[in-house]
């Protein structure tokens, strides 16, 4: 799928990564190694799931941004919930989530996904992203609001 996605075929893409999460499993589901008595079998079978997780998540983020590239923003965006009730810190889809709101100017929700993403991951990178797109938002509100002064004062005679 990655191959195909820098090649911009996306549609192919998305059937690759829809097979990965076939053979992945769509939803991760609570491992149950309760009938496994030696800890370490027990341990690395966890491993095993949580790197499966791990990759699931991936698998949903790419797929996630194929149907961004392809302009089906409904459908990005459901995987974009997807990912979060999986991963409910995963800074991409909070940053989708938050793009969507601000395109729709819902400033205040499209804050609050940014918000999260602010307060639960702390990579230098990823604090620069997001107070860039903090910025862009409230120059976006201060240009809208001096539209609307404007308006008003050539309404009322100013």
């Amino acid at each position: 799928g990655n191959e195909l996605f820098k090649a911009k075929e996306f549609k192919e893409g998305l059937k690759k990564y829809n097979k990965a999460l076939d053979i992945l499993g769509r939803r991760r589901r609570k491992p149950t190694f309760d009938h496994v008595q030696d800890p370490e079998k027990k341990a690395r079978m966890l491993d095993v799931e949580e790197r499966q997780h791990v990759t699931r998540v991936h698998v949903l983020q790419n797929i996630m941004q194929c149907w961004l590239k392809m302009g089906n923003m409904q459908r990005c965006l459901e995987y974009a919930d997807n990912i979060i009730r999986q991963d409910p810190y995963n800074v991409k889809a909070h940053f989708r989530k938050a793009q969507h709101e601000a395109s729709k100017h819902n400033y205040y929700t499209a804050r609050d996904f940014l918000n999260v993403i602010q307060e639960h991951n702390q990579d230098p990178q990823v604090q620069k992203d997001v107070a860039n797109e903090l910025k862009r938002i409230a120059a976006i509100e201060a240009e809208m609001k001096r539209r609307e002064k404007d308006v008003a004062r050539k309404a009322f005679g100013g």
